[in-house]
């Protein structure tokens, strides 16, 4: 299967707790980056910082292993799945300009669609991974890697791989499915009438003030220093790319420097780019035993002393992986990036142990009051 992958979860066993710091003394959150960067040969970029403003930032190896190009902390990586959480927050702007709303059947949008399940399917139900649509897309993107190159439109996808049969009631399961961002995408265009690549530009991005992100399709974003992907960290590895349909762009269309999505990380929770009730239903998670809000999952872990809702937006496209993590009652974040297939799993306790640095730099209280960055182990994952 195409790296365009979702997260797995492991299935059963008690809530165990796993903790990433110390259980007598917040990690620095500086040292802690250093110290993940040099137990892993960290080939990427590293950031972390508070109220919007970035505390730490680091670049580590190479964003091209053949022309031996110095990685930089503006360099561009794919977002994989996190593109998803970028489109919930197009849809919430568009919801808060009230041309479109979350439990409306998408009928009203997509008179075309097929009538007996547009009238039960909404865009909650879609950007939960609660429709029930099977996940059509990606067997077509396998048995062709060159599907980018077709030039059928988002109407068309949507006719031909996110229209099946319904495999449960709406509402009813949690099953991931690429699908429904064909339909999500699909009503988009339909409603601002731009491409959304466009509609996400200026929905988005320009709202909040992003020069360094945005929605690409084909082969490379359109930005300069942009990350070569490869498999494993091996300077003798070959590049690994495949091309993003116009229509995936919801799916794995994004792109983004580390300062890029650490700003939007701070948007999405503090500011006037969202509405309090569209925040709201941003980080409202449907499914507790997945996680899953809208988009994007929400976890919780033990920062600075207490237990607290993180935000975790992560992805993976061929050798890229991306990750923004930051309490959702605070203004910590700490983002990854890396283009040499290393996962979240190995990112996340490190990322922790930042954030629980982060809070108890803020905090300013006596260290044995904290205790370590904690996350339930039956909760843990595989790919983003």
């Amino acid at each position: 299967m195409p790296d365009l992958n979702r997260r797995h979860l492991l299935a059963g066993g008690a809530a165990a707790w796993l903790c990433a710091g110390s259980a007598t003394a917040q990690e620095d959150p500086d040292e802690a980056a250093r110290a993940f960067a040099a137990r892993h040969s960290f080939n990427g970029v590293i950031l972390a910082g508070t109220a919007g403003r970035v505390t730490y930032q680091q670049a580590f190896g190479l964003a091209d292993f053949a022309s031996r190009t110095p990685m930089t902390t503006d360099t561009v990586f794919h977002g994989g799945s996190v593109s998803k959480w970028i489109a919930a927050l197009v849809v919430l702007r568009l919801v808060d300009q009230r041309r479109l709303a979350l439990r409306t059947p998408i009928a009203s949008y997509l008179p075309d669609y097929r009538r007996d399940t547009a009238r039960l399917l909404t865009l909650e139900h879609l950007m939960s991974h609660a429709s029930g649509l099977p996940n059509e897309v990606i067997p077509a993107l396998e048995a062709n890697l060159d599907l980018y190159k077709n030039g059928i439109d988002t109407a068309e996808a949507v006719r031909r791989y996110a229209s099946g049969d319904l495999q449960f009631a709406p509402g009813r399961q949690w099953q991931y499915s690429h699908s429904n961002w064909l339909v999500v995408q699909q009503i988009v265009e339909r409603v601002t009438a731009q491409a959304y690549a466009q509609a996400a530009r200026e929905l988005l991005f320009a709202p909040a003030g992003l020069h360094h992100s945005g929605v690409f399709s084909g082969l490379v974003p359109p930005a300069q220093r942009v990350a070569t992907s490869y498999r494993e960290n091996d300077p003798g590895s070959a590049p690994v790319v495949i091309g993003i349909p116009t229509f995936m762009q919801m799916i794995g269309g994004y792109w983004t420097d580390a300062a890029d999505l650490f700003a939007l990380l701070h948007a999405a929770r503090r500011g006037p780019l969202l509405s309090t009730a569209s925040r709201a239903e941003l980080f409202r998670v449907r499914f507790p035993e997945r996680r899953y809000a809208l988009g994007g999952r929400v976890m919780h872990a033990r920062l600075g002393g207490a237990e607290r809702a993180v935000m975790e937006e992560t992805g993976a496209s061929l050798g890229f992986r991306a990750l923004g993590y930051g309490p959702l009652d605070g203004d910590e974040a700490v983002v990854m990036l890396n283009n040499v297939s290393l996962d979240a799993d190995d990112m996340e306790p490190a990322a922790l142990r930042m954030l629980d640095g982060l809070a108890g730099r803020r905090q300013a209280r006596p260290l044995s009051d904290s205790g370590p960055a904690c996350v339930p182990t039956r909760l843990r994952r595989g790919a983003a």
